[in-house]
């Protein structure tokens, strides 16, 4: 019977362990230091007396939302690369899709390049109609939420098997120019909204 009782004991002592362990693993310090030939590390304790002490950043785990408050993930329709100077489409994602409209949300990069503004177009091959343009004259990333649908002179039900990526430049004086277009999968039956 003791040697149950110190089995118990010496179980509840390990899971107190692991307990102070994962809490200390949630918040814990990261040491900048710099070595003798003038390299940056960065470790999990202090700088040894060989380093000169840079800084010292603290990391925090981050806290998990509940299970219902987390938001899904947005549907990748495109991906482009993320870094670079070319003016380009870096990412198309779904964020709602009925059988009236879809609103995509579009992030792309513009390099600044002529002067003017660019339009960064991302359209089924039907008849669209879409709002919330995605257009910027500032150098750097820019994302907006665009929405599109059937236009007016479509017919009741549509289908597209593509959208099409396009990079218009309007210069200074609005004339349209554009630069690239491209293709990707998109699949859909569209249907014209009831008035």
């Amino acid at each position: 019977m003791e040697w149950l009782r110190f089995e118990w004991v010496w179980r509840m002592v390990g899971i107190a362990s692991l307990s102070v362990a994962l809490i200390y693993n949630a918040h814990a310090s990261i040491y900048q230091c710099k070595d003798e030939r003038g390299k940056v590390v960065f470790k999990d304790e202090p700088c040894s007396s060989k380093e000169s002490f840079v800084k010292q950043i603290e990391y925090k785990e981050p806290v998990l939302q509940p299970e219902e408050e987390q938001t899904p993930p947005l549907k990748v329709l495109y991906r482009g690369p993320t870094f670079g100077n070319e003016t380009r489409f870096v990412r198309v994602s779904l964020v709602e899709e009925t059988d009236e409209y879809v609103l995509l949300e579009v992030e792309g990069y513009f390099n600044g390049r002529p002067a003017g503004r660019m339009q960064f177009r991302s359209v089924p091959n039907m008849s669209w109609s879409y709002s919330g343009d995605v257009h910027t004259n500032k150098r750097g990333f820019v994302k907006a939420i665009t929405r599109i649908s059937l236009n007016s002179s479509a017919k009741a039900v549509e289908q597209s098997d593509i959208l099409s990526l396009q990079l218009w430049h309007y210069s200074p004086e609005n004339k349209a120019t554009r630069f690239s277009m491209l293709s990707v999968p998109f699949k859909k039956t569209w249907k014209k909204s009831v008035k």
